[in-house]
């Protein structure tokens, strides 16, 4: 309802447009010069200890009570014991004590409130202007039927109620209507009022309370008993049927999640579950609870979660079905998952497999079992006879091992194989197991003896050892009839292993070869030979040598060819710088600083220096124990003609490729436009072009940078001539064409925009100076930054970092060019210092154009008006003041006074009168003699010229009446002349 009861924290929170300090005030009497004001600590204000007033209209005692109205539902005053809307200067009023209502109705002419409400809904038409506006009275408490008992605070109605009254005649014994109950005030039983049940009901009349609906029931005002009570809420699964007055399930298949209320406008009905899902009356409490209702395909079973799943393995389902589980397969058969749609799909394992139960899969039979498929059980072959795993159908497929194998069995295991019949062994066809022994003297290969007229003797070549036929060794033979061993061949004579067959066989060694241990032949070695037949090799005569097994006669031996020396038996390469001759066993070095370029050397005249543009280089080797020579080309910027063991360097700023360098003359300047750059390494020396901007005549020395203001290509610059202006500097307008004179322009270094150094430009201006008079101007009339043109584009971005000029002609200034990461960071961005120029023709003022056409400062002590090609004099006794530019006739100013004269600023230097002196220069007044004193008129130049009266005896008595008219009129002089010149003096006397 509304209703304020009893005095708390507030509801609310004051919302200050600034925040203030706290202040303290205190008055001595209703006069506010009477009164002090002191700041408190620095802090802001909180709700507690804000101040709040209610001033009278002027009258005292009067508060602004006529400020209250009592609104009907039409928005007309509301007549005694009419229900309305109570209104404080037209806003609606949100709470309100029992009290406060009776003051507000007294304060409205009624006696007293008789009914109290909040929020009537009867009243939401009434919807105006001021109930859009957030600042209607909050709160309105009284402690007494006092106004001046009552306070009001202010809130936001987005968070109030709207309270209802009825005034009229306040009367204990007053009967309540029909869903009122009667509340009398404790500390004021004459104060009584009949207060509307929220959520009850009451018969009315003399109730002191209401009654509460049961349950989640309540009652809309006015309820009289608990029939008017209406139902409340209804929780989820239900939905309320306002007809009814009751709480509905849901209807099959639907649900409704969470609470629904009888407030609510919309009816919050039950929503149908999602296609395919379902559940029971009442029982759809959410989305959740809605359940997947089939049917489900042949194959799949009905997961209410999940909804259609494929049934496992070795289950089946009709088609159409509703079951929650897959009916299973008989006993051992197999069915792949969600294949099955009736009991004839599951299948036995096939013939030569069994179904592991565990795994529900089939597996192979073992070796040497089979299985039929329909028993899931694999059985044994029949003794000595086998099938591989898998492949035994039934019993026909077991079968014994062939002839010429036996059957294997596995003394760890029940694994059996057919493996064949060793050497010397047979087996015939059946289901024996064991292999038969060959007849003594007879041989059969493994595998190969099938039956017993398989074993033969072993052929000529061999003999029979242990079963076998073996090979007869080198040197020995066997020829046809068997036999355990073979018969070695005559001294002197051998054969191959296996080859011999009779003793024919047998031959003497071949020439280079020798008789060895067994019948062998060996390769006679290095510097040794071999006639046919020989039992030993027979070494070469000295000096002489043949290659091993070459060596058929003392003729195969020979010496060795010019460059080699026989070395350990062979020829062996000279070492490297070293000759020889033909036959010869050693190598003579090359003279040192000699070696031998290309090839074998072969005689003396073979060691040589090196060639010219290359030297002699040496490397100590420990393996010979000396040093061996290398020939290396000569670095970079080095020379040599020959024969040398070290290069020369070229001149100073000269050079030549790595081993060009045959002579000095090959040494060369760089030709004009480019320079030697020397790098880090000596071998990096080239000549490259200079950079833009520099020039070289070509005569050994570095890239100069050409004067500022001009440029050449890179590599042009032969000559400083050959530096030209180009368009270093360009002013131009928005549309990047040149401006005229008077006009102003943004400022282009080659083709890039200039930026941030005109702000560090000097008091004269040097810069712009230079580059308007470079661009044909005579000077700068204002230089400006900023972003004037917007986002100018450009080709390039070629900004200048600084520009300084000694004085205002180009050839005195340098400058200094940002980089590309200095142009990233620095202060060009967006343009803000953008440098705009606007150049004048003519010389300014104090400045002439001299003969060279160039703009000069006038001489000291001279002035110009501008534009001038001369400068003028002062007048007389006048001059422009040293250090200053004399920029009209006003320039010019009276030259210094001597002593004994002041300056006058209209006539220039006067003389001080008798009995004044003055030291001369600026002075503006002459200062009087000490009393008894004076001097001569203009003669005074310091106090010390001052002399006394008795100088003057013969005019004593005339002198001092004279003198103290002088200086009465001098006093009254200086007073006029301080009053001219502005007052500066007048407060000195």
């Amino acid at each position: 309802m509304g209703v304020w009861e009893g005095r708390g924290e507030t509801e609310y929170e004051f919302k200050k447009k600034y925040d203030y300090s706290i202040y303290a005030t205190r008055c001595n009497s209703a006069d506010w010069s009477d009164c002090a004001v002191s700041q408190k600590e620095d802090r802001n204000c909180d709700e507690y200890t804000d101040m709040f007033i209610i001033c009278s209209n002027g009258e005292e005692g009067k508060p602004l009570v006529e400020e209250f109205s009592l609104v009907n539902e039409n928005g007309k005053a509301a007549a005694a014991g009419e229900l309305g809307q109570l209104r404080f200067k037209g806003f609606p009023v949100s709470e309100v004590d029992v009290l406060g209502a009776h003051v507000a109705c007294k304060m409205m002419g009624f006696d007293g409130v008789t009914q109290l409400s909040g929020d009537e809904t009867q009243f939401d038409k009434l919807i105006t202007d001021e109930d859009n506006t957030p600042n209607i009275l909050y709160l309105l408490e009284c402690e007494s039927e006092d106004w001046f008992s009552c306070y009001m605070k202010l809130a936001n109605n987005l968070y109030a109620n709207k309270i209802s009254l009825v005034c009229g005649a306040n009367d204990p014994e007053i009967s309540c209507p029909v869903g009122t109950y009667l509340k009398i005030r404790d500390e004021d039983p004459k104060i009584s009022v009949c207060i509307i049940c929220e959520r009850g009901y009451s018969p009315g009349g003399q109730t002191e309370k209401c009654t509460r609906c049961p349950g989640s029931y309540f009652a809309k005002a006015p309820a009289a008993s608990e029939e008017d009570c209406k139902i409340g809420s209804c929780s989820s699964g239900t939905y309320i049927d306002k007809e009814k007055n009751k709480c509905i399930p849901c209807e099959a298949g639907t649900y409704r999640q969470g609470w629904v209320y009888h407030s609510q406008k919309e009816e919050k009905k039950c929503v149908p579950c999602p296609e395919g899902k379902t559940v029971a009356e009442g029982e759809g409490e959410g989305l959740w609870s809605c359940n997947w209702s089939g049917p489900c395909k042949a194959g799949q079973y009905l997961n209410k979660w999940q909804g259609c799943l494929d049934c496992p393995r070795h289950t089946w389902s009709p088609d159409n079905n509703t079951l929650h589980h897959c009916n299973p397969c008989p006993q051992f058969s197999v069915l792949p998952s969600g294949a099955g749609k009736s009991e004839s799909d599951c299948q036995w394992c096939p013939a030569g497999q069994y179904r592991i139960s565990t795994y529900d899969v089939c597996r192979d039979c073992k070796q040497d079992t089979y299985s039929l498929g329909s028993d899931n059980t694999c059985r044994s072959c029949p003794t000595g006879t086998s099938v591989p795993a898998g492949k035994g159908t039934k019993e026909s497929d077991c079968q014994g091992c062939p002839a010429g194998q036996y059957r294997y069995s596995s003394r760890y295991s029940s694994y059996t194989e057919c493996r064949n019949c060793n050497a010397g062994y047979y087996r015939e066809a059946g289901p024996e197991t064991d292999c038969k022994k060959c007849p003594a003297g007879t041989y059969v290969a493994a595998g190969k003896g099938t039956q017993i007229s398989d074993c033969k003797d072993c052929p000529a070549g061999k003999y029979r050892s242990y079963s076998q036929c073996r090979d007869c060794s080198s040197g020995y033979y066997r020829a046809e009839g068997g036999g355990t061993s073979c018969s070695k061949c005559p001294q002197g004579t051998t054969v191959e292993q296996g080859k011999g067959t009779n003793s024919t066989d047998c031959k003497p060694c071949p020439a280079g070869q020798y008789y060895y241990y067994r019948g062998y032949c060996r390769d006679c070695g290095r510097a040794s030979y071999a006639v046919e037949g020989s039992t030993q090799c027979t070494s070469c005569p000295r000096g002489t040598t043949v290659e091993g097994g070459k060596g058929t006669s003392q003729s195969s031996c020979k010496g060795c060819e010019a460059g080699y020396k026989l070395y350990g038996g062979g020829c062996t390469e000279c070492a490297k710088n070293s000759y020889s001759s033909e036959n010869a066993t050693t190598c003579t070095r090359c003279p040192n600083g000699k070696l031998i370029a290309e090839g074998l050397g072969t005689k003396q005249s073979d060691c040589t220096g090196c060639p010219a543009g290359q030297y002699l280089y040496s490397t100590y080797e420990y393996r010979i124990r000396g040093y061996t020579y290398t020939c290396k080309n000569c670095s970079a910027m080095e020379y040599s003609e020959g024969n040398a063991t070290r290069c020369t360097r070229c001149p100073s700023g000269r050079s030549v490729a790595a081993g060009q360098g045959k002579s000095l003359s090959d040494c060369e300047f760089c030709p004009a436009g480019q320079y030697l750059d020397s790098g880090y390494y000596r071998s990096s020396n080239e000549c490259k072009d200079c950079v833009k901007g520099y020039y070289n005549a070509g005569n050994g020395g570095s890239c100069q940078q050409c004067p500022f203001g001009t440029t050449v290509e890179a590599g042009l610059g032969k000559s400083k001539d050959d530096c030209t202006r180009g368009d270093t500097f360009q002013l131009v307008n928005r549309e990047g064409n040149s401006v005229g004179v008077g006009e102003e322009g943004l400022l282009l270094y080659r083709g890039g925009i200039a930026c941030t150094w005109i702000t560090r430009w000097d008091k004269n201006q040097n810069p712009g100076m230079a580059i308007c008079r470079w661009l044909g101007f005579d000077r700068v009339e204002s230089t400006t930054n900023g972003i004037k043109f917007g986002d100018f584009q450009t080709s390039k971005a070629m900004t200048l970092d600084r520009v300084r000029c000694s004085s205002a002609e180009m050839s005195s200034c340098t400058r200094r060019e940002k980089s590309d990461r200095e142009e990233m960071r620095g202060s060009c961005y967006n343009h803000h210092n953008d440098v705009f120029l606007t150049c004048a023709a003519g010389c300014p003022a104090g400045e002439f154009k001299n003969t060279n056409g160039t703009c000069e400062t006038c001489p000291e002590g001279l002035f110009s008006t501008g534009n001038a090609v001369s400068c003028s004099s002062c007048p007389a006794a006048k001059s422009v003041p040293k250090g200053t530019k004399g920029t009209g006739p006003e320039s010019c100013q009276w030259d210094p006074c001597k002593a004994g004269n002041y300056l006058d600023k209209t006539n220039g230097c006067l003389p001080c009168k008798a009995g004044t002196y003055s030291p001369g220069g600026k002075q503006i007044r002459c200062s009087n003699c000490r009393s008894g004193t004076t001097v001569a008129a203009g003669k005074g130049g310091s106090s010390g010229d001052c002399i006394g009266m008795g100088s003057f005896k013969a005019f004593a008595s005339i002198n001092n009446e004279l003198a103290d008219i002088e200086i009465n009129l001098s006093n009254l002089e200086q007073r006029l002349e301080t009053l001219e010149l502005g007052g500066e003096e007048v407060e000195e006397e």
